[in-house]
């Protein structure tokens, strides 16, 4: 047995070369598939809304034409972050790790009621 390894030891460590370099590869390719977790802080968001919804004299009428957009802006928003692939997980559900795309939603959602109020 001896006499095998001194005979093939250079195809030996070539082979647990090659193997080491094929799963190291191999173990970067499985890391860059996962998916990002994103997370949101949709109480943060829903009790600035009504907040601030609450402080306007405004009729219930356009109340609920901003209740509409802002619905319409926190969906299209989110969507968009679904699209890339990632994760979307409620803030308060994660300890770590993820993300947090609040401020970027909020802007999102500012904008699509300030296109729908045009």
């Amino acid at each position: 047995m001896m006499r095998f390894f001194r005979k093939k030891w250079k195809l030996i460590m070539t082979s647990v070369v090659v193997l080491n370099f094929s799963l190291s590869v191999y173990a970067v390719f499985l890391t860059s598939g996962q998916k990002r977790i994103y997370t949101i802080g949709v109480n943060r968001l829903t009790d600035s809304f009504t907040q601030g919804l609450n402080n306007t004299k405004l009729s219930k009428d356009e109340q609920s034409s901003l209740l509409i957009n802002f619905a319409r802006g926190l969906d299209s928003s989110l969507s968009q972050f679904n699209a890339k692939g990632g994760v979307l997980m409620m803030e308060e559900a994660v300890l770590s790790g993820g993300l947090d795309i609040t401020d970027q939603v909020a802007a999102n959602i500012k904008r699509e009621i300030e296109n729908h109020e045009k």
